[in-house]
């Protein structure tokens, strides 16, 4: 935006800031001084124009001073520093920059700011002008500001640029790499009255200054007033962040009105619209087809606004043609009168290339040709619609026009302007209403706008070391410098700053950057690739710096857009809405100026038809598909030199198009024989993919395939793969699991669909298949889920997504995002970084085990970090919902893994290093054996006291002589119901479930604990519907396999192990050979719980006879160790021997039910405790004349055999007294967890620290302060007689 139309982006008034009437009158009369210290060296009739012209007039000049002094520095001296000492700046320090000082690009003045809380900023920098240069120049004043802010290593976020004159305050985002002008305040009139009066009446000052010019000073005081100023950026991110939301949404609902149709609160669509009735499609045009159009439309419009902002196009253009459009007058609709012509014949041909026609609209003059492919009329690279054929209404037009004009469009990222960013929200957001089916919305699509601070932290750790890797390999292979030397750099910054100036070497290194492949397989609108756009461009200026040639920053992103940036979509609209974000980018860096000075080729935008591209990328070969001799299908790993010696002619044409960016037809052609090559070569690789569809799958047809729209990577970025491939991949894949709803297929039909009741959605489920169409589409529907979730279980193309876990087998979830991170593993270079935003159950989740393990032990993860959504991060979905950002380089294995985790906000990600944990490999591999989940902590005294746990042995591990745990399901609350009755006088024991125990209790004697829902029966009473006949029913399978596996059986298991009995015993295996666990005491755990709940596991042991759903895991009592002489039994209960005496039954439920147990598995659950998670679980495996077990197990079984259904259990326990008081209680449990800690062997430090960190519920039963407290004394009172016991042995 030029000087001259500079709006104010902010209202002052957000913040708190004060202004007095003696701080005005010490501005002014600093003003005045300044004005005679200016007279003292200037002549007055020279400072008469100074102060009367322009902006740019009479720049202070070295001539126009009596002593012929230097104009910066005498500005500075007489006019900027006096205000600054007024504005309460009384450290300044001088030519900021110390990291840049052979650059010239040092800041006049920088101001520390790190004693200010709450401000992450570590200095304020200022840069100083001549008086009345303008700021907003390329290459100095505001531009200079920006360049600094924009370099990480100034630390600086605040900025301001002055000539004593005007003074402009601006912040720099790092997260979204915008800048917004906070304020500008001109004082230039109150100079003028203030000179005016010294050299005419000469009254006193504060006398002469108008009450207009009194609220220029008071703006001044309002933002550059140190303690305002401190204040404006204590506040400045919420501000600006709340400010952008609102515009954001109120820009949305905009959008979507006039584009779709659709209003909040109103049922119907909007008929008023272009998807309405507002665009008149040909005949030959499908609705995918309108909608495309009608998005590139609203794209294009809005392009022209941002290029009505930069001064490339006139100011107010649109509402130009709207106003001049006279339908009397013109013969044709608005559309075909002036945008059809503007969009074709203007903005997609050279000057010169344009008809006589169009020459003649005065309105089109000196519009440049910008290139890019946006203006070229063609639906999507795929489609044979003539995009001219399209009208659109008059009245939907105008209205578009005028809402656009109602906006503030600006590329310098104004808090109150749209701006690329709040654009790519709004497109995110408007991939719900981009195709015909109302059901592929972005919930289903998995599709959310990635917060700016994640897809930052994204991209400056994949960039940055990837780049810093390329320029080291260069300079020691190339330039021959010491490895030692080289490899000393943390950042790329730190290595640039130390490289010597020679253009010779900084051109070599640039061309590094060239070959620097970056993509993102699933872009959405290109959010991430905006954010490595800026990354790889500040890295580019920062080695121009170092030579005497410094291109403007609109040449260095142009070409990184060019060369460096890749992507690819499912959806066609989000690709045309990629490609507009990554050339308004390049459009930002525009100076009005720049339009006269640079040529066509240099001001046309890049084309990057085949950088961005439509695709699935999950289906399509990523190496060559190839046959062995005997006919069997195969996989050939993709080479350089094979993608070049097969795609070379497409290569070649890609090239030439690419080059001849400045000349439309030739470019144009080249296009034309790029995408018919690639057509060729797609239907050869199509035909194989379709074949290894029909290996797996039955009934697939060309169409299905299709549907599918394979991507074929080696062939659709031959160029890349030609020149090695990618080297970083970043991206936020959809999270949907791919399966076939009913809510998803039938909303296309019945909006209201999704909200009815099961019994309503049956019956208008019956009603709309009367439809022999919707019929049949809901056929096809299921069919094309089956067929590609048969062809990613089946084809061998993903080899991740169904782990082994303790010898069971998880079936995949078909989750997009687990799929997508194995194709990321597939496409990304050895040595290449990723970044990837993926949901919790990656990070935890059973089947995703594979994947965890790859990432382990063939990637070196950089960085992990989770977070709890709770509505900030994604407001669309579930508040409970976990998610994290995972880094990491395609090689290697992770030796020490750098992660925080559950984390609520996003500040974290903008000082990782520093509040990153430290975890290493070897604890990483004991926490979870066997599933390799990763720990979720918080602290590092966590990861401390996780060394200690994991020492010991996983509690499902079989060990000699001693005891484990193995949990199970019983029964099943739903499979199982059958069995079940919910009248007590109808049922002879209970059913348990999860809210009928609680820690050490198993009724409600001493908690509100619920009593029993469910009953059943005796088997002798009717077998058909007891629980306990169905138990015998599923472990007689279990009894048979030991017996099978003991007597090393083969063949049929079944008659295998019937013949055994029979000869030995005379009959087969029968159900009454099965002894119940409920036979005997034994040990439960609630299944369903919380990290956030009092306690996340909740054990109990309970009597016999009684059963248990799954909602209540079971720890089988018995192991299964048949010997030849158990065969002659009958029943075959001999084969069943106790895995617990009755003493380390209570120790193994002391220890499950302790603190640090408790502490451990808070860190791995959600919302169930997985049979898996429990089982690789810790526990110090504690056994009759072991330390502390005495202690634990009485304790435990004093708490637990209370009742008359433990009298049998207090006697086998030698007739131990049970704890009925509640005060006595609480003291026996404290002293068992005191003694669990040490039998954990964690020390006093570790103990407090788990007992302060331990989360704590509103009115909790057991865990408040005081027993925390008493748990601490009596570990200490522990401590205190262990060291007696050890002094007197």
């Amino acid at each position: 935006m030029s000087e001259e139309s500079f709006q104010p982006e902010f209202d002052i008034e957000e913040f708190e800031t004060q202004v007095s009437r003696k701080d005005e009158d010490r501005i002014i009369e600093a003003i005045a001084q300044s004005v005679r210290n200016l007279r003292d060296q200037i002549d007055d009739d020279i400072l008469d124009e100074t102060f009367s012209r322009g902006r740019g007039e009479y720049v202070l000049k070295t001539k126009y001073t009596k002593d012929r002094l230097d104009p910066e520095p005498t500005t500075k001296d007489r006019v900027i520093e006096p205000l600054l000492d007024e504005l309460g700046y009384e450290d300044y320090g001088y030519e900021a920059g110390s990291f840049s000082t052979t650059r010239g690009e040092q800041a006049d003045y920088a101001v520390s700011l790190r004693d200010i809380s709450g401000v992450d900023s570590s200095r304020l920098l200022i840069e100083a002008e001549p008086l009345k240069k303008r700021l907003e120049g390329r290459g100095h004043g505001l531009d200079q500001v920006k360049s600094w802010l924009s370099q990480r290593e100034f630390e600086s976020d605040f900025g301001f640029a002055t000539d004593g004159l005007v003074w402009i305050f601006v912040r720099y985002d790092p997260d979204s790499y915008t800048h917004n002008i906070i304020s500008r305040v001109d004082l230039q009139p109150v100079f003028r009255t203030l000179y005016e009066n010294q050299t005419t009446r000469q009254d006193p000052p504060l006398e002469v200054v108008s009450d207009e010019d009194r609220e220029r000073i008071a703006e001044l005081i309002r933002t550059f007033d140190f303690q305002n100023f401190c204040s404006i950026i204590d506040d400045a991110q919420e501000v600006i962040k709340r400010k952008q939301k609102e515009i954001t949404g109120e820009f949305y609902d905009d959008y979507i009105k006039y584009v779709f149709g659709v209003a909040e609160g109103e049922e119907e669509r909007r008929a008023r619209s272009l998807v309405g009735d507002g665009v008149d499609a040909p005949p030959d045009a499908t609705g995918d087809d309108t909608r495309l159009f009608s998005v590139d439309l609203m794209n294009r419009l809005i392009f022209i606004k941002f290029l009505e902002d930069k001064r490339i196009v006139q100011p107010g253009l649109l509402s130009t043609l709207a106003e001049t459009y006279d339908p009397s007058i013109h013969p044709q609709s608005l559309y075909k009168t002036y945008l059809d012509p503007l969009f074709y014949e203007v903005l997609n041909k050279k000057e010169e290339d344009r008809s006589a026609q169009v020459e003649n609209i005065e309105f089109y003059n000196d519009i440049p040709y910008l290139n890019g492919g946006l203006f070229r009329p063609d639906l999507g690279t795929e489609n044979d619609v003539d995009e001219r054929e399209f009208d659109v209404q008059d009245s939907v037009l105008m209205s578009i026009i005028e809402l656009l004009e109602q906006y503030q469009f600006s590329t310098d990222g104004g808090p109150t302007d749209i701006d690329p960013s709040v654009l790519g929200s709004v497109f995110e957001k408007t991939i719900n209403y981009l195709t015909t089916d109302p059901g592929d919305q972005n919930a289903d699509l998995g599709a959310y706008y990635t917060p700016k601070e994640i897809t930052r932290f994204s991209a400056e750790q994949t960039v940055r070391p990837a780049l810093k890797e390329q320029l080291q390999e260069t300079l020691i292979e190339e330039r021959d410098w010491p490895e030692a030397e080289v490899n000393q750099y943390e950042t790329i910054y730190e290595l640039i700053d130390d490289l010597p100036g020679s253009t010779n070497l900084i051109t070599r290194l640039l061309s590094d950057i060239d070959e620097l492949y970056v993509v993102d397989p699933s872009m959405g609108s290109g959010h991430f690739l905006t954010s490595v756009v800026e990354e790889i461009t500040n890295i580019r200026q920062e080695l121009w710096a170092k030579t005497e040639e410094y291109p403007n920053r609109h040449r260095v992103k142009r070409t990184t857009v060019q060369n460096n940036i890749y992507g690819v979509d499912i959806m066609e609209p989000a690709v045309e809405i990629g490609k507009l974000r990554l050339w308004l980018s390049i459009i930002a860096e525009l100076e009005e100026a720049d339009v006269e000075e640079l040529n066509t080729e240099e001001l046309a935008l890049p084309n990057i038809t085949f950088n961005v591209r439509q695709g699935n990328s999950l289906i399509g070969y990523v190496g060559f598909p190839e046959e062995t001799e005997d006919g069997l299908s195969t996989f050939e790993r993709w080479t350089e030199d094979s993608v070049r010696s097969r795609y070379e002619d497409v290569i070649e044409e890609i090239e030439l198009y690419e080059e001849y960016k400045a000349f439309p037809e030739k470019s144009e052609k080249h296009r034309q024989n790029a995408l018919e090559l690639l057509e060729q070569y797609r239907e050869e690789l199509d035909d194989d993919i379709l074949n290894d569809f029909q290996d797996v799958v039955e009934n697939v047809t060309q169409d299905d395939l299709d549907n599918y729209t394979p991507f074929h990577w080696v062939l659709e970025f031959a160029e890349v793969y030609a020149d090695g491939g990618f080297d970083v991949i970043v991206g936020n894949p959809p999270w949907d699991r791919l399966r076939p709803t009913r809510d998803d297929y039938f909303v296309r039909y019945d909006e209201e669909f999704p909200s009815l009741l099961p019994e309503e959605k049956e019956q208008r489920q019956s009603v709309l298949l009367d439809d022999p169409e919707i019929n049949e589409g809901w056929e096809q529907y299921n069919h094309e889920i089956e067929v590609v979730t048969e062809y990613f279980h089946k084809s061998g193309e993903y080899q991740m997504q169904k782990p082994t876990i303790g010898g069971t087998t998880q079936g995949t979830e078909n989750d997009l995002s687990s799929l997508f991170l194995e194709r990321i593993f597939q496409l990304t270079k050895e040595g290449g970084y990723v970044s990837q935003v993926l949901p919790g159950m990656v990070f935890g989740g059973a089947a995703n085990k594979d994947l965890r393990t790859h990432l382990l032990d063939g990637t070196t993860i950089e960085s992990l970090v989770t977070f709890e959504n709770k509505g900030i991060v994604f407001p669309e979905i579930h508040d409970q919902f976990n998610f994290g950002v995972v880094v990491f380089q395609n090689s290697g294995r992770t030796d020490e893994l750098k992660g925080i985790f559950q984390q609520v906000g996003m500040d974290v990600l903008g000082d990782f290093e520093n509040k990153a944990l430290r975890i290493t490999r070897q604890a990483l591999r004991e926490y979870s054996p066997e599933a390799r989940i990763f720990p979720q902590l918080q602290s590092q005294e966590e990861v401390e006291v996780l060394d200690t746990i994991v020492q010991y042995p996983p509690i499902g591990e079989e060990q000699e002589d001693c005891w484990y745990a193995k949990p199970y399901a019983e029964l099943h609350r739903t499979n199982d119901t059958d069995r079940f009755v919910e009248d007590q006088s109808k049922g002879d024991y209970p059913v348990y479930q999860g809210s009928n125990i609680y820690q050490f209790i198993y009724d409600s004697t001493f908690f509100d604990v619920e009593p029993p829902e469910f009953w059943s029966v005796e088997e002798e009473v009717d077998s058909e519907l007891s629980a306990k006949a169905r138990i015998r029913q599923k472990n007689k399978r279990k009894l048979k396999k030991a017996l099978f596996t003991a007597f090393d059986g083969s063949g049929s298991q079944v008659q295998f192990v019937n013949n055994l009995l029979e000869d030995h015993r005379g009959s087969e295996l029968s159900e009454d050979d099965v002894l119940l666990d409920c036979t005997e005491y034994r040990i439960v755990f609630r299944d369903i719980t919380k990290f956030s709940n009092e306690r996340t596991i909740v054990a109990s042991v309970i009597p016999p006879e009684v059963v248990c759903t799954n909602t209540l895991h079971t720890i089988r009592p018995y192991e299964i160790n048949p010997v030849e002489d158990d065969l002659s039994s009958e029943p075959l209960h001999s084969v069943y021997d106790r895995i617990f005496t009755d003493e380390s039954l209570f120790a193994a439920l002391g220890l499950i039910n302790s603190v640090p147990f408790d502490y451990l598995m808070r860190t791995k659950i959600n919302t169930h405790i997985q049979k898996y998670k429990f089982v690789e679980s810790q526990v110090p495996r504690l056994t009759k004349g072991d330390e502390w077990f005495e202690h634990i197990w009485t304790r435990a079984a004093r708490l637990n055999c209370y009742g008359e259904k433990f009298e049998e259990m207090q006697e086998r326990l030698g007739g131990i007294e049970p704890v009925i008081e509640e005060p006595e209680r609480r003291e026996t449990q404290a002293e068992l967890d005191a003694a669990a800690f040490h039998a954990y062997g964690l020390n006093r430090k570790q103990t407090a620290f788990i007992l302060e960190d331990f989360y704590q519920v509103q009115n909790p039963r057991l865990m408040d302060d005081k027993y925390l407290e008493m748990v601490l004394n009596k570990y200490e009172e522990l401590a205190e007689q262990k060291e007696e016991d050890r002094a007197t042995a």
